[in-house]
């Protein structure tokens, strides 16, 4: 595996969650689905 793609898949890792987290806090504030859903932080 070379490097490239190594920091390629390590950072879609560290991506993908944290888009998942953004997209729901901001459905959540828009009232799309229930805050409650995700433990508070």
């Amino acid at each position: 595996m070379s490097f490239s793609t190594r920091l390629h898949s390590n950072a879609t890792g560290w991506l993908l969650p944290a888009l998942v987290i953004a997209g729901w806090e901001i459905a959540s504030r828009a009232g799309v689905m229930p805050a409650n859903v995700l433990p508070a932080r």
